[in-house]
């Protein structure tokens, strides 16, 4: 059922900067709330004009505005691009993520502004009922557009991110260039509007627990301004439910299914060393099937063959496609892996 006020659906102005079914990890979980959220409520979706040759081939959506860039960060976006990735052949990620979001974020700031510009009148006019603003989907950005909610209430989130990785990943760690992370609590300190964002926000959505207390601690925000709001994972209909009894048979291959980027800290490796230790007994029923693409792709498939688990490893690059995924995704999975170093959804 819609999202009503009376006997009217509720008005969203709904901010994603990044928000394409074609891009997966952010771009497509920002592209599926839209999705759903358009389904119940009455959305205008502000997006980033990368995004609008992906929104022309699927026509069913309307009321998407498209902030275009300056020619000035056209240039400045390439040549951010060059340096992270410059800095990041010599790891197997192949980007130094860090480094490419600290210098990306005058892009973000110009899209933020427009925004601003182009809604601010809209919503000191009360147009909308809510305000919403879903990516960046990381704890360390401002959304200008909160100046203008003096009575609109403006949601934020999910946001989820700052995990820091465990004491016995600190090779992943390193491959992630973690060592550049104290550009965030720069970024805290120096970037406008960061501070007034999550104190003006009506209500703070977090898609971890640890992102939670680091929010409600750095901000000293009560406890019924902030909540836990998981980030969306498969879809539904990639699930084929099955019976306990077909889990109990001894003789019963052991299908094993691991669906994500293919990037060091989601350790689709460590899985594929896990299986390597099984007992041979258990080993030999085995079947791991990665779907996912990234830079590890050639690592985990020399790793697979250096470990003799060629023939039991099925690693197929990221269809795109929602109807590919389905008939990938149709066999029996006795059990489904999700990343170890981090908490979160597998995109």
């Amino acid at each position: 059922m819609p999202e009503v006020i009376g006997d009217k659906r509720l008005k969203v102005l709904l901010v994603i900067e990044q928000c394409n079914p074609d891009i997966v990890s952010v771009p497509l979980v920002g592209y599926q709330f839209y999705r759903e959220l358009d389904k119940v409520a009455d959305i205008t979706l502000v997006t980033h004009s990368r995004n609008q040759a992906a929104f022309s081939l699927r026509k069913q959506h309307k009321n998407v505005v498209f902030i275009h860039e300056s020619k000035f960060n056209i240039r400045y976006y390439k040549t951010i691009v060059q340096l992270a990735l410059k800095d990041g052949k010599t790891t197997s990620n192949g980007v130094n993520w860090p480094l490419y979001h600290a210098l990306g974020y005058p892009i973000y700031a110009e899209f933020s502004q427009k925004v601003y510009q182009r809604f601010r009148q809209d919503v000191l006019n009360n147009q909308y009922d809510i305000v919403h603003g879903i990516t960046p989907m990381m704890p360390r950005y401002p959304f200008k557009i909160v100046e203008a909610c003096r009575t609109t209430p403006f949601l934020l989130g999910p946001v989820n991110g700052g995990i820091p990785f465990p004491k016995n990943f600190v090779d992943k760690a390193r491959q992630e260039k973690n060592y550049l992370n104290f550009l965030r609590v720069l970024g805290r300190n120096l970037i406008p509007g960061y501070v007034r964002t999550y104190k003006q926000a009506s209500r703070i959505l977090t898609g971890s627990t640890y992102t939670m207390s680091l929010l409600q601690k750095m901000f000293n925000l009560p406890q019924d301004k902030i909540g836990l709001f998981y980030e969306n994972g498969l879809e539904n209909y990639w699930i084929n439910p099955v019976e306990r009894k077909d889990f109990q048979e001894n003789n019963r291959t052991i299908n094993l299914l691991f669906v994500g980027r293919l990037v060091p800290y989601k350790c689709a490796d460590i899985v594929v060393k896990s299986v390597h230790q099984l007992k041979n007994s258990v080993k030999n029923r085995v079947k791991l099937t990665i779907i996912g693409s990234g830079p590890e792709q050639l690592h985990l498939q020399h790793l697979a063959q250096s470990l003799g688990l060629s023939p039991m490893i099925n690693l197929l690059a990221l269809f795109l496609s929602q109807r590919s995924f389905v008939i990938i995704a149709r066999p029996i999975y006795s059990v489904f892996l999700q990343s170890v170093s981090l908490v979160g959804q597998s995109y």
